[in-house]
C-alpha cells in the first residue's frame, strides 16, 4: 500500500491547475485537476487540495505557475503564503516546466498554444522563450488569440480586450477551427494568422538557440493539438527557418514532473 505523499508537484496553467503527489518510494499517490483559479485564490486551493491527500507540512513541492518569468514576486507570495504548511523549494513558469518535461534536457522546442501560447527551446543550459505575454500583449496562435480576432473579423470591429471574457472566448476557438476547415473565410484568416505569427515566435527561439534540422520538437495545448493548426504552424516555421526535420516528442505532464523535481532537490 502506498505511503502519503512526501513530494508534490503543482502546474497552474492558464486553463487547468494540476496537482500530482509521489510517496518516498517515487509512486504516484494523488493526482488532481481543477481549474485555476487567479494567483491571489491559488494558495487556498492548494492547502484544500492538500489537506484533501492528508498531505504532511513537511512535503517538499515544486510549483509551476503561469507568469512566473513577467512577475517574480509570484516566487515569494508562494512561499510565503504556504508557509508551515508545505515546503515549497522552487517556483519556475509554467512554461518551463513543460519543455523539461518533455525534453529532458535535450536540445529542441516547444511550442504551447491553448488558453495562451509560448514559444520554448533549451540548448544545453540556455533557455529561450518568445511570446507568453498573455491576451494584451501577445499571445499569437492561442486559443483566445485566433476566437478574438475571428469574432473581430467578423463583426468588422477591431479587436477588443475582455479579460473577464478570456476563458470564455478560448473556449470559442474549437469552432473557429471547425469553420476553417469547413472553408469559412473569416475563420480562415483567423486561424492562417495565428498559425503564421506562432511560427515566427518559434523561428525566432530557434534562431536564438542555433538549433538545426532535424528538430526536436514537442507541443501541447489545445490549438497545437488540432492537426489543421499544427500543420499550418509547422509549414511557416519551415519557410521561415528553412527546418525541413521535425522529430515529435509527446508532451509530458508537468506536475508529476515537477513533483519528481522536488524529490531530487
Amino acid at each position: 500500500m502506498n505511503g502519503k505523499a512526501v513530494y508534490v508537484g503543482i502546474d497552474r496553467g492558464g486553463t487547468w491547475a494540476r496537482f500530482c503527489g509521489l510517496d518516498r518510494a517515487g509512486r504516484r499517490v494523488f493526482s488532481e485537476k481543477h481549474p485555476s483559479p487567479l494567483i491571489k485564490k491559488f494558495p487556498e486551493l492548494i492547502k484544500k487540495v492538500l489537506d484533501a491527500n492528508a498531505v504532511p507540512p513537511t512535503a517538499r513541492c515544486v510549483i509551476a505557475t503561469k507568469g512566473a518569468i513577467a512577475n517574480p514576486w509570484k516566487d515569494g507570495y508562494l512561499k510565503k503564503e504556504m508557509a508551515g504548511r508545505l515546503n515549497v523549494v522552487e517556483v519556475m513558469s509554467d512554461m518551463e516546466a513543460s519543455v523539461r518535461a518533455a525534453l529532458h534536457g535535450r536540445a529542441g522546442i516547444a511550442v504551447l498554444a491553448g488558453t495562451g501560447s509560448v514559444a520554448c527551446g533549451i540548448n544545453g543550459a540556455r533557455m529561450a522563450k518568445a511570446g507568453g505575454l498573455g491576451p494584451v500583449l501577445g499571445d499569437e496562435g492561442s486559443a483566445y488569440n485566433v476566437a478574438a480576432v475571428s469574432c473581430a473579423v467578423a463583426e468588422g470591429k477591431a479587436v477588443c480586450f475582455a479579460p473577464e471574457k478570456v476563458a470564455k472566448i478560448a473556449f470559442s476557438a474549437k469552432d473557429v477551427l471547425a469553420a476553417a476547415k469547413r472553408g469559412d473565410r473569416a475563420a480562415v484568416g483567423a486561424v492562417m494568422l495565428g498559425a503564421v505569427k506562432l511560427a515566427r515566435q518559434a523561428h525566432s527561439v530557434v534562431a536564438e538557440l542555433g538549433l538545426e534540422s532535424p528538430l526536436l520538437f514537442t507541443y501541447d495545448g489545445s490549438m497545437m493539438k488540432d492537426d489543421f493548426f499544427r500543420k499550418h504552424v509547422l509549414a511557416a516555421l519551415t519557410l521561415y527557418s528553412g527546418i525541413t526535420r521535425f522529430t515529435f516528442v509527446p508532451p509530458c505532464e508537468s506536475a508529476p514532473w515537477c513533483a519528481a523535481r522536488a524529490a531530487k532537490k
